[in-house]
């Protein structure tokens, strides 16, 4: 939570104060979120609008944006956050009900590539190991929730950890990771089969199959919102009111979500520096500019991390460079 209040905060001075882009008092016209349906992204949501609107500096009028009332929290100005069923958004959660992205995974764990890759003696080695370890069958399919698991614990119950569980060390769990960094690599369609990554099978290419499904719904989505935008530019019929306010548009969802975006533009080797997926509380930004020297629409793209400085707790924002795409 308080990552994303920061966050917020960080999002409030650059599209607020700095590039004055969005107005100062929240408005319900210019602002839509829309969240996952799971209480850690809803409520990620509402801790990020709580740094960019819930603050006493936010501009809100009190008794017109929120209650003149004793009890209630000076500055707070409570935000709507849309969502839809989990299993069925296919916009915000790749893992959504999909037939077809089984199918898919199944058949690519009967690869050459992923049998090898499988069968090779660290990794067979460490899911049996793990399998003893943790009572339960591990393999790589479950494998992101023992390291999950592992690494939420080190954060805020690390010596209750090493502890409880004497089996553990610093060398097995940087093993649990680049084991589990390359099966988010294969599950988020990316393969090495040949140079061009390209995993055919029954006549499909495998990888972009699965690509278009974890993040193709995303990617049409912000299309349409932005086509809509540019088509409705300078126009003030009654199907246009409602874009022409939006400017901001934002989804609060998963790491996965982020990574599979990135896959499918191409991009996601030049965002993420390391293997894995993106670490929580990251953002990822598509703005869309017009130059209106010659006419031409473009969007950017940029990834924002929010890192924990342990010397002191404070959370620290950071840029990677943005990509200019046209």
């Amino acid at each position: 939570m308080k990552q994303h209040m920061k966050l917020g905060e960080f999002l409030r001075k650059t599209y607020v104060d700095d590039l004055k882009f969005l107005d100062s008092r929240y408005s319900s016209k210019e602002i839509y979120v829309r969240s996952t349906d799971k209480n850690r992204t809803i409520i990620s949501a509402m801790s990020n609008m709580l740094g960019m609107y819930g603050q006493q500096n936010n501009g809100a009028v009190v008794g017109v944006d929120y209650p003149d009332d004793a009890g209630w929290p000076t500055g707070f100005v409570p935000i709507a956050i849309h969502t839809v069923d989990d299993d069925t958004d296919y916009i915000g959660n790749p893992e959504a009900v999909c037939d077809r992205q089984d199918w898919l995974w199944d058949m690519a764990k009967t690869s050459p590539e992923l049998q090898a890759f499988q069968k090779r003696p660290d990794v067979a080695g460490l899911l049996a190991n793990l399998t003893k370890f943790c009572g339960e069958s591990i393999d790589i399919d479950n494998l992101w929730v023992v390291r999950d698991a592992l690494f939420i614990e080190q954060v805020h119950a690390n010596d209750t950890l090493r502890k409880v569980n004497s089996w553990f060390s610093d060398d097995l769990f940087n093993k649990i990771t680049a084991v589990n960094d390359q099966v988010e690599l294969y599950q988020s369609g990316n393969f090495k089969v040949i140079s061009d990554g390209t995993l055919m099978m029954n006549n499909l290419d495998i990888g972009t199959e699965i690509q278009k499904i974890r993040g193709g719904s995303m990617i049409n989505d912000i299309n349409m919102h932005m086509n809509i935008k540019l088509q409705c530019l300078g126009k003030s019929s009654p199907n246009c009111s409602w874009i022409n306010g939006l400017k901001y548009y934002a989804y609060s969802a998963h790491d996965d979500t982020i990574y599979a975006f990135f896959s499918i533009l191409g991009i996601e080797t030049k965002v993420i520096s390391t293997l894995g997926y993106p670490d929580y509380s990251a953002a990822t930004f598509v703005e869309l500019w017009k130059n209106h020297t010659s006419n031409q629409s473009f969007f950017k793209v940029c990834l924002l991390r929010v890192t924990r400085n342990s010397s002191c707790s404070i959370f620290r924002l950071q840029h990677i460079d943005c990509l200019l795409i046209y």
